[in-house]
């Protein structure tokens, strides 16, 4: 198993910060079949041999995910594409 945690800052309103965060939600549940459960400023991501969080925290976006055996593979390609998400919607 492998894990991908990612702190990402940022000088965004809330707001604007939550809808950046929902918005890497859907694309995972696009093309990664994740299913997130959002409450207020946080979210579980589950999906077939993954599993995350993620909390929207003062000036700050904090991710961590797991990977199960299969998608261990992919952990450079999933990381890189959530870290592009973030530099281009939050930075």
């Amino acid at each position: 198993m492998a894990k991908i945690k990612i702190t990402h800052k940022h000088t965004r309103s809330d707001d604007e910060v939550v809808e950046a965060a929902k918005g890497l939600a859907e694309r995972l549940e696009k093309e990664h079949g994740l299913i997130c459960e959002w409450s207020d400023h946080s979210a579980t991501m589950k999906g077939k041999g993954v599993s995350g969080r993620l909390l929207i925290a003062p000036g700050r976006i904090d991710i961590e995910v797991t990977l199960g055996l299969a998608m261990s593979l992919f952990k450079g390609l999933v990381e890189k594409e959530m870290r592009d998400y973030l530099v281009r919607h939050l930075s």
